[in-house]
Formats: C-alpha cells, structure tokens, sequence
C-alpha cells in the first residue's frame, strides 16, 4: 500500500470476506446457551458460595439483634427517677 494519499496501489492475494450486520443473527442461540452455561455454574458453585452466605446472614441477624438487647434501657434502673 503506496503511493500518494487517496491514490493507494491495489494488493495482490489480500482477501477480505464482509458480511452485512444486517445478515448477521448475533443472538442466534444466546438464550438456550447461556441458560445451559449458567445452570452448570450454579450446580457447580452452589455449596461453595451459598453456606459463608448464610453463615454471614445468620451472624448479622444475631449480631443486630444483640446490639439492641445490649442498647435496650431496663425499667429497673429508673424506678427511682421521679
């Protein structure tokens, strides 16, 4: 490819095949391919990701709830505030 700008030399043995992106099916298949992709993923990664999950879950429930137990004012204490 020489010469002066906009006068290019044609190349000998360079092919190009195009196809329109009009022509082209993109999401030929995406669906039932991703549904089988993302079904073997889970089934493979369930008992590695759910259990710290929910152990996590567990221990912040418990956590918030001994947080206000902790918090929470005893009526005892102000029996004699009048």
């Amino acid at each position: 490819m020489g010469g002066k700008w906009g006068y290019f030399q044609h190349a000998r043995g360079i092919v190009y095949y195009a196809i329109s992106p009009f022509e082209q099916r993109v999401f030929a298949g995406f669906w039932k391919k991703q549904a089988d992709i993302w079904s073997t993923r889970i089934r493979e990664n369930f008992f590695y990701v759910v259990p710290p999950y929910a152990l996590m879950f567990a221990v912040m429930i418990w956590a918030e709830a001994e947080y206000k137990r902790i918090h929470r004012k005893d009526p005892k204490q102000y029996e004699h505030d009048t």
